[in-house]
């Protein structure tokens, strides 16, 4: 039941997201969307201080093994998930997306509709992931549930692994799983994650200045 209630808010919170952030591109989408959770934060902060009265919850746990079966099967259907969509027609399609977003979009793909849900998708099995893994605390605030640091690593761990393929990722959250134990390499990935976002940035204005110059 929570399981599903998870994935259930997360599909409806990131279609309504998705509808509003997927049209951005690139640099501007991911700056929309970590602002986005930083204001999500201070609300649930404003809201519980200032009409609940208190600051986080106490959340009810599971025993270990349980979790751990629980997220097996999650990973299995994710999995089944993956593999059915890269070989039907909207595995193409994003394919198509990855490699030249513009030609797809001129061949009659529906860019942004397939965006969006497969964002949904996505965040269905992050929610459902999320209200288990929550078990395994006894406390729980807006400051740990909007941690920063959950949005940057499984970027991290696609990059790592490569995203061309469905192992890919699987191996990049083996890598992390192990590093992120370490308060060290937490604080290395937060790091990376601003050379990533600068880098990131300085190219996309580097590109607008470019394409001024040709049209110009």
């Amino acid at each position: 039941m929570i399981v599903l209630m998870g994935a259930t808010v997360g599909f409806l919170l990131a279609l309504l997201i998705g509808v509003i952030t997927l049209r951005l591109k690139g640099i501007y989408f991911a700056m929309f969307t970590f602002g986005f959770v930083e204001l999500l934060l201070y609300f649930v902060l404003w809201y519980e201080t200032n009409i609940k009265g208190t600051t986080g919850r106490i959340v009810f746990t599971l025993e270990n093994v349980t979790v751990y079966y629980i997220m097996y099967i999650l990973s299995i259907i994710l999995l089944l998930v993956m593999y059915i969509l890269n070989k039907s027609k909207y595995g193409m399609a994003l394919k198509s997306i990855g490699d030249n977003e513009i030609a797809s979009e001129h061949s009659g793909v529906n860019v942004t509709r397939i965006k969006i849900l497969v964002y949904a998708l996505s965040a269905a099995f992050v929610g459902a992931c999320g209200s288990i893994m929550a078990t395994r605390l006894t406390y729980i605030d807006p400051k740990i549930a909007f941690n920063p640091l959950y949005s940057f690593i499984p970027i991290f761990m696609a990059i790592f692994g490569g995203m061309r393929e469905i192992y890919g990722p699987i191996i990049g959250a083996f890598i992390f799983s192990y590093f992120a134990r370490s308060t060290y390499y937490k604080n290395s990935i937060l790091l990376y994650a601003f050379i990533w976002f600068v880098n990131d940035f300085y190219n996309c204005l580097y590109a607008r200045r470019v394409n001024r110059s040709v049209k110009d």
